[in-house]
């Protein structure tokens, strides 16, 4: 097994240190918790920090490549995906693979955030249109019905007070709700992207399925690579805790339990593909676009819920301001006109 020595390690982390800086995120956090990670805000910056600390410490230590490989993994219990990570490249020698597992969280919660973006574009507009059309009546039609109404020495109705009172404020609704939505607009794409929004319907499970098809298409890697057997199905595992003592073959002997930690589908893999490595990878491939597509089922209610619910309140808040607006006042005013006339009718 190859083994990383500390100059290597730590060109990998300089590596990483420079994309982080460029703004591409990492997640170095346990690969089964996307939720709580998300929910700690971990983002480029705190990978960042994390990366500067590890290279503090290489850099600062005197003790060999075994005990520093354990000693990374005593002294950052939270950056269990980092050690997974730096096992991988150890065993395979791939920087790219090593990459790719570091990105996966980030990417996994990106797919969902892109979409819930771009699911309130669309409300985004239809509010901006409502405000400014509700503008043009508190500024054009209220002023001439509530002249209509002086001019008759009526009392204004509800409707018309309501009118007037919004044509007041103009100046204040009409600051806050363009400054509200820039604020929201910052607050997403500085907060909101990284959260994972477990909370709507089917995005728990979402995540779960990724992490699934993840593990079938790193395991297939491995094995492509060259990796053992047994150690690859320890490093793809997803609910297994790797750290770095894979490095230095501590863990090149997984026990039988090992197959048992997999997900469903990949022990019908292994098992059905038998010594065929080829065939194993070949099943593994169909395995992960399963789950991928599997994913992508379980968040279809809230990305066609999302934008259908949200332009329907919307729409329906288009509606009612233009009917009170201008339905409303114009009703109460033929119904106050006919008052007298029906009194003049009486006997």
């Amino acid at each position: 097994m190859e083994q990383i020595i500390k100059p290597a390690l730590l060109r990998f982390n300089e590596e990483l240190l420079f994309l982080s800086r460029a703004g591409i995120s990492f997640g170095l956090g346990e690969l089964d918790q996307l939720d709580r990670n998300a929910r700690n805000g971990e983002a480029s910056d705190s990978a960042e920090t994390i990366l500067a600390r590890v290279n503090a410490f290489l850099k600062e230590s005197k003790l060999s490549d075994e005990s520093i490989a354990q000693a990374i993994s005593d002294n950052f219990p939270n950056s269990r995906n980092y050690c997974r990570a730096v096992a991988i490249l150890s065993t395979t020698g791939s920087e790219s693979l090593a990459l790719e597992q570091l990105r996966f969280p980030s990417r996994t919660r990106a797919a969902i955030t892109r979409t819930i973006g771009n699911s309130l574009i669309y409300p985004s507009i239809l509010l901006i249109f409502v405000a400014l059309g509700f503008s043009v009546i508190c500024l054009f039609t209220t002023p001439t019905i509530t002249n209509l109404y002086e001019q008759v020495q009526q009392e204004l109705p509800t409707s018309v007070r309501v009118l007037e009172t919004g044509r007041r404020l103009l100046p204040v609704w009409g600051t806050a709700l363009p400054v509200a939505m820039i604020l929201f607009w910052v607050w997403w794409h500085r907060t909101g992207k990284s959260r994972s929004w477990t909370w709507l319907p089917g995005n728990t499970s979402y995540y779960q399925t990724a992490i699934k098809a993840h593990s079938a298409r790193l395991l297939g890697q491995l094995l492509s690579k060259g990796c053992n057997p047994k150690l690859a199905i320890e490093l793809a595992s997803p609910h297994k805790r790797a750290n770095t003592t894979h490095i230095h073959g501590l863990a090149s002997s997984a026990s039988g339990d090992s197959i048992t930690s997999l997900p469903p589908l990949m022990q019908w893999a292994i098992q059905r593909s038998d010594a065929n490595e080829q065939s194993l990878q070949d099943s593994l491939s169909v395995v992960s676009e399963i789950y991928a597509k599997s994913a992508t089922r379980q968040t279809r209610s809230w990305r066609s819920l999302l934008p259908t619910i949200l332009g329907i309140l919307f729409g329906g808040l288009i509606v009612f301001a233009y009917s009170f607006s201008l339905f409303a006042p114009v009703i109460e005013v033929l119904y106050d006109l006919a008052s007298p006339l029906g009194g003049l009718s009486d006997p």
